[in-house]
């Protein structure tokens, strides 16, 4: 989902690459290091560095290879009322920015699938009863 910027400081580039370069550049709940290829197993949070092996295919089972990109995640969600301020930002890579906001991806993907229940309905001319 592309980021609405409208949400964020003028600055939020400049706070984004401090929060990353604050973290040593790697994702502050598992180490993995921004821009490398990883192997890891799907729902585990260990990775190896991938090796030319696993970049032909060669994964051990149930490995996958991905590239880190790392992202800066709000502690306390800015919407909820949280702050751009660095006490609140954690730089993490995708499975755990993913995990971080899975509540808020859930909620969001209910709130989508009542929504186009909803228009369904109407334009069926059904009548939605409370």
């Amino acid at each position: 989902m592309p980021m609405d910027m409208t949400l964020y400081p003028p600055d939020w580039r400049e706070r984004s690459r401090a929060a990353i370069a604050r973290a040593g550049s790697r994702c502050e709940e598992c180490g993995a290091p921004n821009r490398a290829r990883i192997a890891r197993r799907r729902g585990q949070d260990a990775w190896r560095e991938a090796g030319p092996s696993d970049l032909a295919g060669g994964c051990e089972d149930g490995e996958y290879v991905t590239r880190v990109q790392l992202t800066v995640h709000h502690v306390q969600p800015a919407r909820a009322g949280g702050s751009h301020e660095p006490a609140n930002l954690r730089a993490l890579c995708q499975l755990h920015h993913l995990r971080a906001d899975m509540a808020i991806h859930v909620a969001n993907a209910a709130a989508t699938r009542a929504r186009k229940d909803r228009e369904r309905r109407a334009g069926a001319g059904q009548v939605v009863l409370l």
